[in-house]
């Protein structure tokens, strides 16, 4: 009976011991690979470089290590191969490394950038994008150009002499694929000098994402194109915190909270974008 007993006893500790030994690895793997914050793709507007997109949207989320710029090439010389296929390929290789990350992903762009990032977006994968920001994007360059012609000479002579005008797609051939989960904030001035405001409220009209809002902004002392992140009234930051908020990404409390504020009383938006303004309460 005593020999039973301790044979019983050694198999019972054995089969113990083996089964700590297996998941000890497992559980020491875990505890040595932190979860990936939130990371930001940034795609700038003409001419910028990775630095000047990395400072700009610093100051909306303060976390440089987790801004991946995109700074998309610029046609310098007349017949430089130059059309949406490079845009394309810009984004999309960031994206994929992102994507490899398997975490949040906000998705911004502003200008040129804004409208690249809603003519490609719709093509690659998203799963991990939370939230798309698109500031004063044009719906085709066509409307930009018209919009300024009296603007510098051989920048427009570049546009043309690209091809990036004939090649397409346009953003707003493509925002009619966007996916209907895939969050969307549209933003412009009615004062901008550079991008049309009926141009980014067609782009807005036309998107099918069932989560999508329009951001617009007048009166006196409102940024020009490209610079709300500087409006010295601070009515575009804390809005996009307030949709941070929303589709738990990080956020600043304060900021948010303002935000909250201002999209309830709906001063600058148009009437579609009412209906789907979605808050959270604290």
């Amino acid at each position: 009976m005593s020999t039973n007993y301790m044979s019983f006893y050694m198999q019972f500790n054995q089969r113990i011991l083996a089964a700590i030994m297996f998941i000890l690895p497992t559980s020491m793997h875990a505890a040595q690979t932190p979860e990936i914050s939130t990371q930001y793709l940034v795609v700038g507007p003409y001419g910028w470089n990775n630095a000047q997109i990395k400072r700009s949207f610093c100051l909306i989320v303060d976390v440089p290590n987790n801004i991946h710029p995109v700074a998309l090439p610029v046609p310098y010389c007349c017949g430089y191969r130059f059309d949406q296929s490079e845009e394309y390929t810009c984004i999309k290789e960031t994206l994929d490394r992102l994507n490899a990350l398997n975490c949040d992903i906000v998705a911004a762009g502003i200008s040129r950038g804004a409208s690249a990032l809603l003519t490609v977006l719709p093509n690659l994968d998203c799963k991990n994008i939370k939230l798309v920001i698109a500031e004063s994007p044009y719906a085709c360059l066509d409307d930009a150009l018209k919009h300024n012609c009296c603007c510098c000479p051989l920048r427009l002579l570049q546009w043309y002499m690209s091809g990036y005008k004939r090649h397409g797609p346009h953003a707003i051939q493509e925002v009619t694929k966007w996916p209907a989960d895939l969050p969307v904030v549209f933003s412009t001035v009615e004062n901008d000098t550079w991008v049309p405001i009926n141009s980014t409220e067609r782009l807005f009209r036309e998107c099918t994402s069932k989560q999508k809002y329009l951001f617009q902004f007048s009166g006196p002392g409102t940024p020009q194109h490209g610079c709300l992140r500087l409006d010295p009234e601070d009515r575009y930051v804390p809005r996009l915190h307030a949709l941070f908020k929303l589709y738990r990404l990080p956020y600043d409390r304060a900021a948010a909270r303002a935000g909250e504020k201002l999209m309830k009383q709906s001063d600058h938006q148009p009437r579609e974008v009412t209906e789907n303004t979605l808050l959270l309460n604290e």
